[in-house]
């Protein structure tokens, strides 16, 4: 990806009450997201720097989180 482009989200999850992050690990090693608490999320991420990147989400829970949609990048 290029310095300056996005990465949309739009993912629901459940259960609604996990908390889950949303995001991109950089070319610098770095863990980027979004914090979401609510079951859904629909937000872009724009990234700051020419590189591979890898779409990661993490569940923050101690329990299996389903997660279904779509990442546009």
């Amino acid at each position: 990806m290029a310095a300056g482009d996005t990465i949309s989200y739009n993912c629901t999850y459940t259960p609604k009450s996990a908390s889950v992050d949303f995001g991109f690990i950089a070319p610098n090693g770095l863990f980027y997201s979004i914090k979401c608490t609510s079951g859904s999320v629909n937000e872009s991420i724009e990234v700051n720097q020419t590189g591979q990147y890898t779409l990661a989400i993490r569940n923050n829970a101690s329990y299996t989180v389903t997660v279904t949609g779509t990442v546009k990048y």
